[in-house]
């Protein structure tokens, strides 16, 4: 009698080998759901930057509708000493029409730059999203249709850079000339 209490107890618990079954199950699982994972992390990011765009477009349309010229700032700004400058007066001129200095950041870019800078480097002004330099003239920014209005600094989302056109669609650079559209 003895013999068969013994084997019962035996049974009821969990062996090394049924431990390790469980665990490389668990890492086959693991490993098939790490790229779909990767893929929503990726989407995501795009669709924040996407977002971005369409915050930087909805508040220049708006600035259009009250100045009726694109925002007038000097792209001689641009170089390295004076970029934080160019960043501030964008930055300004679209802040009245709910545009947040947050909606001038690509997510992505700001994950890679951040990553070992010093904190005076993080303080500086930055846009990740460069606006076209267009004239004064009340028709040129939507004169025509594939011209885009803003550009994202990097290609970072995989098929090249995003852009915001007149119609407010957001396009990657890849769509543009791989698709001939």
């Amino acid at each position: 009698m003895n013999c068969r209490k013994l084997s019962n107890a035996r049974s009821t618990g969990v062996t090394l080998l049924e431990l390790l079954t469980v665990i490389v199950v668990i890492a086959i699982f693991a490993t098939m759901l790490f790229p779909m994972i990767t893929s929503m992390m990726e989407r995501m990011a795009r669709a924040n930057c996407t977002m971005n765009l369409k915050a930087l477009f909805v508040g220049t349309e708006l600035y259009l509708q009250d100045h009726r010229v694109w925002p007038q700032i000097d792209t001689g700004l641009l170089d390295d000493k004076t970029s934080d400058e160019y960043a501030r007066q964008w930055i300004k001129v679209l802040t009245p029409y709910k545009v947040s200095e947050q909606s001038w950041h690509c997510p992505t870019i700001e994950k890679t730059l951040t990553q070992g800078l010093k904190d005076k480097q993080k303080e500086d002004k930055r846009i990740d999203y460069y606006p076209m330099p267009f004239d004064d003239k009340e028709i040129t920014p939507r004169r025509w249709s594939t011209q885009p209005w803003f550009i994202e600094r990097g290609a970072v989302h995989g098929g090249g850079n995003l852009m915001i056109f007149t119609d407010g669609s957001v396009k990657s650079l890849g769509d543009m000339l791989y698709k001939g559209k």
